[in-house]
C-alpha cells in the first residue's frame, strides 16, 4: 500500500491552519476583551457583551474552519475538532460552566456552527 505523500502534506497543512487559527483568533478576541473590560473583569452588565464576544469568536473560527475544509475536503473530519479545542477544554476541565445558560448556549452554537460551516465548506467546489 502507497502512502499518498500529497494527501499527509495537505493533512499537516490543515491541521496545522485549524492549530494557528485557534491560537491567533483566542489571541486576538482576549486582546480585545482585555481593552473593553480592563484588567479587573465584568460586571453583570457586561454579561451580554461577554456572550457576543463569544459568538463573535466561534463566528471567526467558522469562517476559518470552512476556508481550510474548502482547500482540503479530507479535513472536515479533524478540523472543527482542533478549530473548538478550547470548548473541549471547558467541556473536560471546568466544571458548573454548564450551569449558565449565557455561557453553554454560545458554545454549543459555536461549535455547530464550525461543523456546518465545515460541511458547506466541503460541498462547495473549487474552480
Amino acid at each position: 500500500m502507497r502512502i499518498d505523500e500529497d494527501k499527509i502534506s495537505a493533512a499537516i497543512k490543515s491541521a496545522g491552519l485549524a492549530l494557528s487559527t485557534v491560537f491567533i483568533v483566542t489571541i486576538v478576541m482576549f486582546i480585545l476583551f482585555l481593552f473593553i473590560f480592563g484588567i479587573g473583569g465584568s460586571s453583570n452588565e457586561g454579561k451580554w457583551l461577554e456572550v457576543i464576544f463569544l459568538e463573535i469568536y466561534y463566528l471567526a473560527i467558522a469562517i476559518c474552519c470552512f476556508f481550510i475544509v474548502r482547500q482540503n475536503r479530507c479535513s472536515i473530519w479533524y478540523v472543527p475538532i482542533i478549530a473548538n479545542v478550547i470548548f473541549i477544554y471547558f467541556l473536560v476541565a471546568e466544571s458548573g460552566w454548564w450551569n449558565d445558560p449565557l455561557v453553554w448556549v454560545p458554545l454549543y452554537s459555536g461549535v455547530l456552527m464550525s461543523v456546518i460551516a465545515s460541511i458547506i465548506g466541503a460541498r462547495w467546489k473549487l474552480k
